[in-house]
């Protein structure tokens, strides 16, 4: 591609000049000449008639530089000199700026080397400390642990001495992109791994200096035995002194890599533009043009050139962004592959560097470039075809499996497919390699804990193509339930926990705990493949209502329920017996319906019908029953008692029925004729006690005669005894009456005469 045309008669290159001149930035107090052979006293003589003197020559280009008066203007002085018939060159001296645009310092990732399959080329070659980079630039910080090593003799075209320390850090900044000491446990890695830094500063502190600086400063790399020179600047003007110095430096078997520019424009920048330099464009980490990067088919290749973190200046680092560092990075590649024996001279690196290029756009020439396929095989890594996470719904707290395709197998030293995801919440490695052959690789994801359902992009990007797969992170964890979720205390609920899906692996285990009275298990474990697991909740006894709550977390979510412990009621209070005689004791149980809680439970007795039973009864803590005694009236009727137990807002009753100690009197015959005889029973209710139970027997009549009294034995619960008829002499009604305890049983007789 023919880049500048040069074969132009001197009248339309004067003309040039001067519109250049007035368009281009430049330096107003220098110029640069050249004279034809065998006129240099009278290039003196000319300089002399214009007040000029010599302010420094390039002896290699032929080139002068002259330091005008203040009186007189660049543009005069050019055509002054375009019109002398011995001048060969004459030009502004214009000015070059380092191509630099500073971003967030302290980015921990150097993306750009895994991008272009860095470790892949270092497998293959490590550079070697004899090919040396010439870093054309600020200077470099001589000081620095990363580069110190690195670097071999410089010079500061600047200040015009030997120490080409950097008062910017553009140059720093590049040096380490291009050659830092790598694999030293400390700072960043270098393209060039092993190859050697050569510090040549052309640029002042502002980042800027002429083009016969930079011109000079290509010279002396060129003579001072660099192999690869790095020209991180640049300006818009074309410049025969600057073509010059490149054609130099090729000549020599040196190789010049330049920046494309930062205007996103596809206007020239020189001397990137020129045919014997690598113009280097710069690429973002999905392999697309760097916003601000220039482009056209003159730029040659591109390189990762945004947020490059490197070396920068009083020993730090920093991130900077621009077609500065592509460059670097591309002349350190240039570095290995010239210490490849392939491809040691300069042709054979460049062709190989370009032939091995990754298409990225139509916007360049050729191509990003690519170290593992330019130090490998020289096959270009396959395109990606597919991306998958497996399970595409996962639970917050597990893992997953992604697996990335290529269209065919890797190229020696393998392709590095850089990873990323949308969310904090799925987590995956920066990079995975499919190793040379294969044409898949897999990866580990970390599912995040989430209260909430998360959706997620996982993005794999190898050269220009991505692919991405959604992914939904959700809370393994689902709920907690309890049934029934109230309870009296001392009694237990079922727990159920419930997940989102089912369990992964073997299981998963689920923290358990409780906060009131109520305790359970401190784990429940849900196995693999089931999704809800059930656990006892044991409550104690509560002397008022209360609540507790349960609690299961997994995976730092947590899910609870509430559960209600009612306090203890009365289920029941009984006596027994149930019947009794009057004035005699009795026994009453109470019963709760769930043990009593802290302090015991103390139920409140009452008694109908002069039945005594104590005012209170307790019972003990944990315990659900308590006893009492009562006593009971003599009665002398059948009478119904109600014994009342009350425990807050509970209530229960039991019936007692009181007897008289007499139950029955009864006679056989209740006919009788004169000296006929009748036999009295009497029944007691209960038996009789100790010394028997002496009833007293009347008789309404003196014609019927009985005991005075009836003795029930000991024990015993009847008696028998006699009564006789005496003569009447008509028909008599007799009653004969038994008496204990003020209850009294009659029957009546009917006596009769004798028959005749």
């Amino acid at each position: 591609m023919l880049r500048l045309l040069t074969a132009l008669c001197g009248a339309l290159v004067a003309a040039s000049a001067f519109s250049q001149a007035n368009f281009f930035q430049h330096s107003n107090d220098h110029i640069l000449v050249r004279f034809l052979p065998g006129y240099g006293a009278a290039g003196r003589q000319a300089a002399a008639q214009m007040g000029a003197r010599y302010a420094g020559e390039v002896t290699e280009l032929g080139v002068v530089r002259l330091q005008l008066p203040r009186n007189l203007r660049a543009d005069d002085a050019l055509r002054f000199l375009w019109g002398l018939p011995f001048v060969d060159l004459a030009e502004p001296d214009y000015v070059a700026r380092a191509y630099g645009i500073p971003n967030d310092p302290g980015y921990p990732s150097q993306w750009g080397l895994a991008k272009v399959g860095a470790p892949s080329a270092w497998d293959v070659s490590q550079g070697d400390d004899d090919v040396v980079i010439a870093i054309v630039d600020t200077g470099v910080d001589l000081d620095h642990g990363d580069l110190a090593p690195k670097l071999t003799e410089g010079y500061d075209f600047v200040n015009s001495d030997s120490l080409a320390d950097d008062d910017n850090g553009h140059g720093t900044h590049c040096a380490g992109i291009a050659a830092a000491a790598t694999n030293n446990g400390n700072g960043v890695a270098g393209m060039g791994f092993n190859c050697s830094l050569m510090p040549v500063k052309v640029l002042d502190a502002s980042g800027t200096g002429t083009y016969y600086s930079v011109a000079a400063g290509i010279v002396w790399a060129t003579d001072n035995g660099a192999d690869v020179i790095s020209l991180s600047l640049g300006g818009p003007a074309p410049s025969e002194t600057l073509l010059d110095a490149v054609e130099y430096a090729w000549s020599q078997g040196v190789v010049v890599v330049a920046a494309a520019g930062n205007d996103n424009s596809n206007q020239p920048s020189y001397p990137a533009y020129y045919e014997l330099a690598i113009a280097v464009g710069a690429t973002d980490s999905n392999d697309m043009r760097a916003s601000f990067s220039n482009y056209g088919e003159w730029v040659d290749v591109a390189a990762p050139g945004t947020a490059i973190y490197s070396t920068y200046n009083n020993g730090g680092y920093a991130t900077l962004s621009g077609t500065s560092m592509a460059t670097p990075l591309v002349a350190g590649l240039v570095g290995l592959l010239r210490a490849d024996s392939r491809f040691e001279g300069a042709s054979a690196a460049r062709e190989r560097l370009e032939a091995t290029c990754k298409p990225v756009g139509e916007w360049l020439d050729h191509g990003r470039v690519d170290a593992g396929a330019a130090l490998g095989d020289g096959e270009p890594t396959p395109d990606l075809t597919s991306l998958t996470v497996v399970p595409s719904q996962a639970w917050g707290g597990t893992d997953g499996t992604g697996t990335v395709t290529l269209g065919g197998p890797a190229p020696d030293g393998g392709a590095t497919v850089l990873l990323s995801s949308s969310s904090p919440y799925v987590s995956v490695p920066e990079s995975v390699t499919v190793e040379s052959g294969d044409t898949s690789a897999t990866f580990e994801l970390e599912f995040g804990n989430v209260s909430s359902s998360v959706s997620a992009t996982v993005l794999a990007s190898l050269g220009s193509v991505s692919k991405n797969a959604s992914v939904t992170v959700k809370p393994l964890l689902r709920s907690l339930t309890l049934e029934p979720a109230r309870v009296k205390g001392g009694q237990t609920s079922t727990a159920t926990v419930r997940l989102n899906g089912p369990a992964p692996g073997e299981g998963v285990e689920i923290n358990v705990s409780t906060s009131g009275p109520a305790e359970a298990d401190g784990t429940v474990f849900v196995p693999g493949g089931a999704s809800s697991a059930a656990f006892t909740v044991e409550t104690a006894g509560a002397s008022s209502n209360t609540s507790a709550t349960v609690t299961v977390s997994f995976a730092g979510v947590s899910r609870s329920a509430n559960l209600t412990i009612l306090a203890s009621g009365l289920q029941s209070v009984a006596v027994e017996p149930g019947t009794l005689v009057g004035g005699f004791a009795f026994e009453g149980l109470v019963t709760l319906d769930a043990p009593a809680g802290e302090g015991g439970a103390v139920v409140t007795l009452t008694a109908s019908n002069g039945v005594v039973v104590p005012s209170t009864v307790t019972v003990p803590q944990g315990e659900r029953t308590a006893g009492f005694a009562g006593t009971t009236p003599a009665v002398t009727r059948t009478t119904k008692v109600k014994i009342t137990a009350q425990l807050g807002r509970s209530r229960q009753q039991s019936r007692l029925t009181l007897l008289p100690y007499f139950a029955t009197f009864t006679a056989s015959p209740t006919t009788l004729f004169a000296g006929g005889g009748s036999l009295g029973r009497v029944t007691l209710n209960a038996p009789a006690p100790d010394g028997g139970l002496t009833m007293t027997v009347g008789s309404s009549s003196e014609w019927l005669t009985a005991p005075a009294t009836v003795t029930v034995p000991a024990g015993e619960s009847s008696a028998t005894f006699e009564m006789v008829a005496g003569a009447v002499t008509r028909r008599t009604r007799a009653t004969v009456s038994v008496s204990y305890g003020g209850v009294t049983k009659s029957v009546r007789f009917q006596l009769r005469p004798p028959e005749s």
